[in-house]
C-alpha cells in the first residue's frame, strides 16, 4: 500500500537540504532585493512626474497671471478718457468748434471733370465670325479678341 507521502517520493535528506538552503534563502534574498528595487524605481518615477506636473502648474499660473495682466493693460489703454486725454495733451488735438464749420463752393463740376479720374472706357468687342471656327485657327482669333494677341 501507497501512501500519499509514497507518491510524491522520498523527502529530502537533512544534508541535501542542508546543502540547498543558503541557494534558496540567496535566491529568495535576490528576488526580494529586484522586487524592492523594481518598486523604488516605479516610486521615484511616480514622485518625479509629480515634480514635473507641479512646476507645469506653476508656470501654467504664471503665463494666466500674465494674460490677465496684459487683459488688464488692453483694456485700460483701450479706455475713451484716456484716448481723449492722450489726444489733448500729447497730439495737442482740439474738440471741433460748436457748430460745425461747412464750406460751401458756388462751382459745380462738369461731367468732364468727373469723369477726369476713371480709367478709359474700352468698347465692347464685335463677335468675330472666325472665332466660332475649330481648330487653332479659331482659337488663335479667340486670343486676339481677348487681348489683342497675335501670332
Amino acid at each position: 500500500m501507497t501512501t500519499l507521502l509514497g507518491e510524491l517520493g522520498p523527502l529530502p535528506s537533512r544534508r541535501l537540504l542542508g546543502r540547498r538552503l543558503p541557494i534558496l534563502l540567496m535566491l529568495a534574498a535576490t528576488v526580494v532585493s529586484v522586487v524592492s528595487a523594481l518598486l523604488l524605481i516605479q516610486t521615484s518615477g511616480v514622485a518625479a512626474i509629480g515634480y514635473d506636473i507641479q512646476r507645469l502648474e506653476e508656470t501654467r499660473d504664471h503665463w494666466r497671471r500674465l494674460n490677465a495682466q496684459l487683459e488688464y493693460e488692453n483694456a485700460r489703454l483701450k479706455a475713451l478718457d484716456r484716448i481723449e486725454r492722450e489726444a489733448r495733451t500729447r497730439l495737442k488735438m482740439q474738440p471741433p468748434p460748436d457748430p460745425p464749420l461747412f464750406v460751401t463752393v458756388d462751382v459745380r463740376p462738369t461731367a468732364r471733370d468727373a469723369t477726369a479720374w476713371l480709367p478709359p472706357a474700352s468698347p465692347p468687342a464685335a463677335p468675330n465670325q472666325t472665332s466660332s471656327g475649330r481648330g487653332l485657327s479659331g482659337f488663335l482669333s479667340w486670343l486676339a479678341t481677348l487681348g489683342g494677341w497675335a501670332p
